[in-house]
């Protein structure tokens, strides 16, 4: 068979990736194939590089058009909610419920006479909201006590002091101290341990013969408040208290003793009791009359311990120590110097009208002597802290046979 050649002029151009043997040699046809595939798997080869590069160059714009295409939609939204809404308020508006107000019909076998007797049915307005302010947690009842403690009286402490820090009334704690004051708000002294109820009445030790009805009698308030007092732990269903347990008697009472207050001898009465005789004392008045009003016997215009009240037959009115002590009015000294119980040095002067006044714990032995006249205003003795006293103040009171009455009625 004969070879055949190549002529040059067929194959490929340079430009076209073949390479000629240099010097143009020709080449055998099975090689001429060769160079004829691997040409074109080069040409495929750029082809696909060149689409991938195209496609880089120029991404895919679908996800671009969905998304324009939703920002399209959800402004029409809102364009067409704008312009609808004052039609969907009104729609709105004639669709609200009214209130309806409840009517009372009566059946057709009820006793007119009855209907006749039923309060007439208004109903109340409701508010369309309550509102508050948001409070994280609930603050309790700091003051509540179940049980009654006990309290140590201390220096400058007074009954009507210590039952404002505890939250009851200063005659709770005379009742339930009678032991301690014996009824009286000045016996109070440094040291003393006093029951603090924890509300206001009576703490009661239960004796073998009470029961909840004869013990409620007894200091004038209910069962049921015995009954329904948190601390008093009673069963309601089989309500019993065993002797020798204390008990909370909310709202109890009992009768005040009161001190008997000293007045001229052969007069007596009410919550007085005639002067004993004695140096200190002057049998008779002379009748010498006062002016009939009252001034306040300090330069001091404030009280500064216990009030008028059960248990404390005058005022505190607050003085320095030293200070004067002036009569609230004219007339008779009737007793001057010291008097027990708690008195300490005192003053008490007859007015001859009916009226006697008291000055306590004055700081040493008055200025004034037993039958000595006076005027108003006069001089006296001196603001101390004698007799059962915390601190220097001034125990005024007026009062007559008939007992003590509140000086707040009669000075300026």
């Amino acid at each position: 068979m004969d070879q055949k050649h190549l002529n040059p002029d067929s194959l490929p151009d340079s430009n076209e990736g073949t390479e000629l043997p240099v010097g143009g040699s020709a080449l055998p046809i099975g090689q001429v194939a060769e160079a004829e595939v691997a040409q074109a798997a080069v040409l495929e080869a750029e082809k696909v590089q060149a689409i991938e590069t195209q496609e880089e160059k120029e991404p895919n714009a679908l996800p671009s058009l969905l998304a324009w295409m939703l920002a399209i939609i959800m402004c029409g939204s809102l364009l067409s909610l704008l312009v609808w809404q004052t039609g969907i308020a009104r729609a709105l508006a004639e669709q609200r419920l009214t209130a309806v107000t409840p009517a009372y019909t009566a059946p057709e076998d009820l006793d007119e006479s009855a209907l006749a007797a039923m309060p007439v049915y208004s109903p109340t307005e409701i508010p369309g909201e309550i509102a508050r302010d948001p409070h994280a947690h609930t603050d309790g009842n700091k003051t509540y006590r179940a049980k009654a403690v006990e309290y140590t009286v201390a220096e400058g402490d007074n009954v009507t002091f210590i039952s404002e820090q505890f939250g009851i009334e200063p005659i709770t704690i005379l009742y339930n101290n009678y032991n301690v004051l014996n009824d009286q708000m000045d016996f109070l002294k440094v040291g003393d341990v006093l029951t603090i109820a924890p509300t206001d009445g009576i703490w009661y030790k239960w004796r073998n013969k009470d029961t909840i009805e004869s013990v409620a009698s007894k200091f004038g308030t209910t069962p049921d408040e015995i009954k329904l007092f948190p601390g008093n732990d009673i069963d309601l269903s089989n309500p019993k208290v065993a002797p020798g347990t204390y008990v909370m008697i909310p709202g109890g009472s009992r009768e005040i003793i009161e001190q008997a207050l000293p007045v001229l001898a052969g007069v007596a009465g009410g919550s007085t009791v005639g002067i004993p005789a004695g140096p200190n004392v002057c049998s008779s008045s002379s009748g010498y009359l006062g002016t009939g009003s009252f001034i306040w016997p300090s330069a001091t215009h404030f009280i500064s311990g216990n009030m008028f009240g059960p248990g404390h037959n005058g005022i505190d009115i607050g003085a320095g120590e030293g200070s004067p002590i002036f009569a609230s009015d004219g007339g008779t000294v009737v007793y001057s110097g010291w008097l027990e119980p708690g008195y300490g040095y005192m003053v008490e002067i007859a007015h001859g009208n009916g009226f006697y006044t008291i000055y306590e714990h004055l700081i040493s032995y008055p200025d004034v002597s037993p039958c000595q006249r006076i005027n108003q205003g006069q001089v006296i003795g001196y603001t101390g802290n004698t007799g059962n006293s915390f601190g220097a103040h001034i125990h005024f009171g007026i009062l007559t046979a008939a007992g003590p009455v509140n000086p707040g009625y009669y000075l300026p």
